[in-house]
This record gives structure tokens, C-alpha cells and sequence, in this order.
């Protein structure tokens, strides 16, 4: 199946070729009998369709050729013969570059028990190729970073070149591009130190570790979640009240509650019992425990801390979880009220959050209308709004208005939720 999408790699439309080379490197990631065919067929999509492929299949790739001591010099050698021929696909080009600069002095030796022709090539041919890339307009800027970075590595692998490693070094010392300035500068001084100290500074890079992941997918905005095992599990079980999480790059007080402090999500939730009881004469001021939103829930006759019995919580102006419907034998036996008050879930730091309530008659979906506020003096960017509902209800986060909240109260941004619940009963 990878040689036939191999071939029809080369060969569809450009509008193809973006979600045909990542399902190859997913592909390739997950079903590789071993790692050799892997690099093998990851080159194959850099040569023939590398400025399509995504961000991070060059970080991805050079783990990968990292972590496969055996195949250093097969797999640079590989690198050199691909960008001789193309040096057009950016990806591509910074591979290969990263790989002659940590694995230079391995294309100047033969590669024992290899069907290919051997290479004779010189350190002069190494340097010209890098050369290329990096003079050539069409090389973006990361790429160029590349092509210095492999350059100042082979300052301690070549030693015949090193009167044009160093005219190579020189050629951004007065780029208007303050990066490469500051790189093309820096690995010139570092170029002029001794040895010894060359030596140690340009090793070869020790093998990344790889991140541990569990591979589950977050709740992000536009997505519908009903609970499950994401979010750091937040949801535990049905018996989860809903939790709302505000996150931005506003930065929280120490004391700040995290998001997993908000629920308890032990079977029995008497936590949540005994903290909604010590602020229920608060539930009128701003800023109050999103706990408070839940209403007259009923957690049961389990005891606090110290073993006493709770009773049920008064509704105060309706829950928000009345607006859902009353799953039999979840709530009380109050009476849910037709209308929900808008209340302020988050005042905190300058941001203010406030919330509107809105019940459709027809199906019974509720309606949550964010409104988030900034009176700080610098805007808060890349705001992102999470919610989190228990497994037996629905949750949908339509798409918000924007990512950044304006400064000094100056605009707004807004974002809708709606929540059904399914097991509600009808009167």
C-alpha cells in the first residue's frame, strides 16, 4: 500500500499532496517493520513532496536517525545523494544538512554490506552542497540556520577544508537577518578557539529522549466531548460535575486553584458537598466557586470529613445543570426553575469571565454564552477556553470569536457552549 501511495504521491495535484505525505509519515511511523525501511520511506516523501509535509517531520526524522546508531552512516550518505540531485524541498534540505554535520566524517568512509555505489566524494563536495543551500534564494531562513549549524559541526571532522569552512561561517556576519547575523558571528569566534574546546562544544548530539505520551486527544475548541479520558482525566465517572477551565498566558497566583481542584471526582463527591455548604452565603459575589453552579445537585447522604451527614443543597436562583433536564434519581426532588441568571464564573488577575444562560424549549439544549473581559494594561493572547461535562451528558464548543482579549476593558471575547442531556425527563 506505501508504493502505491508512493506513486500517487508523484504523481496527483498539489491540493493532494498535503494529506497524502502525512498519512505516509503516520503511516510509516506506526506500521515500520523496522527502522531502516522507515527512514527509507520517509526520504522518499521528502524528495517528492517535502514543502507539503508537515511541521514537525524533520524534528520527527532526526530523532528517529538519532536513536539508530547502526544506520549514522548508511542513512547521511542516503541525505547526500537525495539533496545533490534537489535542493528545493526545504525539509529535505535541513535533514541532510543536520546530518552531515553530525555525521560529516562518515560519508568520506565506504559503507560495507550496501548494494549502492560506493561514494567518492571529498570534503570540498560536502562543503559545496551546504554551500549551495545556503547562497540559494530559495532556501528559507530556517534552513540557512541549518546549513551554519552543520558547518561549525564539521569545523572538528574536516581537516583539510578548514580555510573554507571558515569563508562559509563569514558569509551572514552582516545579514540583515539578525539570527543568521548572530549565528554566522558567533560560530566565527567559536571557529577561532582551540581545539580542545571546539571539540568538546561540537560532539555529536546525545539521543532525545522520547516525550511519554498516552495518546489521548484534549478537548479543544470546535470538538464535542461528552467526559472520557482526557483533559489529565478529569472526568472521572458520571457522578463528575461540570467543570469549566479558563487557561491563557495571563500568568495565575500561587494560590490559585488548579482545574483539578474544582471537582472531586471520588465516588462519593463529599468534598464537593463540604465546599459548596462553607460558601453557600457567598454565591451572590463575584468571582465564586464554579461549584456554586451546580445548584440544588444532590450528592447523596454521605458524610464530610468528620462522618456527618450533609442534606440536599438549596437551589438559589436555579443550577445550571437544571437547564439540562433532571436525570431520574440525579437531583432532588425540587423543581427546576424556566429561567437561569447570568452569573460571573472567574473574576481574577484583570480577567473576568461572565457567563449567560439560555434554555431552548424545543429540544432542551442549553445554551452558555462566554463573555471573557480584560482590565489589565496589556492584552492576554492566545485565550483558550475548556470545558468538561460528566460521560452521560453532550458538550459542544462552537468557535470562539477570536484568541486575544483586549486590554483595558477595551473589547471582549466571546464563545458559545451548548450541553444536552440525553436521560432527562420530560414533564
Amino acid at each position: 500500500m506505501v508504493k502505491e501511495l508512493l506513486f500517487f504521491l508523484e504523481k496527483c495535484d498539489p491540493e493532494f499532496k498535503a494529506d497524502t505525505s502525512s498519512s505516509l509519515v503516520i503511516a510509516a511511523e506506526k506500521y515500520a517493520p523496522n527502522k531502516r525501511w522507515q527512514i527509507d520511506i520517509i526520504l522518499k516523501v521528502l524528495t517528492t513532496a517535502g514543502n507539503y509535509c508537515r511541521d514537525d517531520v524533520v524534528s520527527s526524522l532526526i530523532a528517529l536517525i538519532q536513536d539508530s546508531a547502526s544506520l549514522h552512516a548508511y542513512t547521511v550518505q542516503q541525505m547526500y545523494r537525495a539533496v545533490v540531485q534537489d535542493i528545493s524541498q526545504q525539509p529535505l534540505v535541513q535533514v541532510a544538512a543536520w546530518c552531515m554535520g553530525e555525521y560529516g566524517d562518515l560519508l568520506l568512509q565506504p559503507l560495507p554490506d550496501s548494494d549502492d555505489e560506493p561514494l567518492q566524494i571529498s570534503e570540498d563536495d560536502v562543503l559545496e552542497v551546504l554551500e549551495k543551500a545556503l547562497v540559494n534564494n530559495n532556501s528559507s531562513v530556517i534552513t540557512k540556520e541549518y546549513c551554519l549549524t552543520a558547518l561549525v559541526k564539521l569545523c572538528t571532522r574536516f581537516t583539510t577544508s578548514q580555510p573554507r569552512l571558515q569563508k562559509l561561517l563569514r558569509l551572514y556576519n552582516t545579514s540583515t537577518n539578525t539570527e543568521l547575523q548572530q549565528r554566522s558571528v558567533e560560530y566565527d569566534q567559536l571557529f577561532q578557539t582551540g581545539d580542545s574546546i571546539r571539540t568538546g562544544l561540537l560532539e555529536r548530539m546525545p539521543v532525545v529522549e522520547k516525550a511519554n505520551t498516552n495518546g489521548t486527544t484534549p478537548v479543544t475548541n470546535g470538538n464535542v466531548g461528552g467526559g472520557g479520558e482526557n483533559e489529565e482525566d478529569l472526568l472521572e465517572g458520571d457522578q463528575g460535575a461540570a467543570v469549566l477551565g479558563m487557561k491563557g498566558k495571563l500568568k495565575q497566583q500561587p494560590e490559585t486553584q488548579n482545574i483539578l481542584d474544582l471537582l472531586d471526582t471520588s465516588p462519593s463527591l463529599t468534598t464537593v458537598t463540604s465546599t459548596t455548604n462553607n460558601t453557600a452565603s457567598n454565591k451572590g459575589s463575584a468571582g465564586g466557586d464554579l461549584l456554586d453552579l451546580l445548584g440544588d445537585l444532590d450528592v447523596g447522604g454521605s458524610g464530610g470529613s468528620n462522618g456527618a451527614s450533609h442534606p440536599p443543597l438549596a437551589s438559589t436562583g436555579g443550577g445550571l445543570l437544571d437547564g439540562l433536564g433532571r436525570p431520574s434519581g440525579a437531583l432532588n426532588n425540587g423543581t427546576a426553575t424556566p429561567s437561569i441568571q447570568g452569573i460571573t464564573a472567574y473574576d481574577k488577575s484583570g480577567l473576568k469571565i461572565d457567563f449567560e444562560f439560555e434554555r431552548s424549549a424545543v429540544d432542551g439544549v442549553l445554551s452558555i454564552s462566554l463573555t471573557a473581559t480584560n482590565s489589565n494594561s496589556a492584552p492576554l493572547t492566545d485565550f483558550v477556553f475548556q470545558a468538561a461535562v460528566p460521560k452521560s451528558f453532550q458538550l459542544q464548543l462552537l468557535s470562539p470569536s477570536g484568541s486575544i482579549v483586549p486590554a483595558n476593558n477595551s473589547g471582549s471575547l466571546t464563545q458559545v457552549m451548548k450541553i444536552t442531556n440525553p436521560q432527562k425527563v420530560r414533564n
